[in-house]
């Protein structure tokens, strides 16, 4: 599904480039998604608690959609 561009355009709306920082990227994507999941609002707390795995794989150097998926 993700290497369809319309699948990925709907789960992935963000990506990092010119204008945009991968950590800007990753909070509108996980805010757009954890709902979805969740099926119910989710708190700031709760995209914070997803931002930091996504940070830690970062740190580790893998690619943007590892960190993200």
């Amino acid at each position: 599904a993700m290497s369809d561009p319309r699948s990925r355009a709907v789960f992935l709306p963000a990506e990092p480039g010119e204008g945009i920082l991968p950590e800007e990227a990753a909070r509108k994507v996980i805010a757009l998604n954890l709902p979805r999941a969740f099926r119910r609002a989710v708190t700031d707390a709760e995209i914070e608690k997803y931002m930091a795995f996504f940070r830690r794989s970062q740190k580790k150097g893998d690619s943007y959609r590892t960190s993200i998926s």
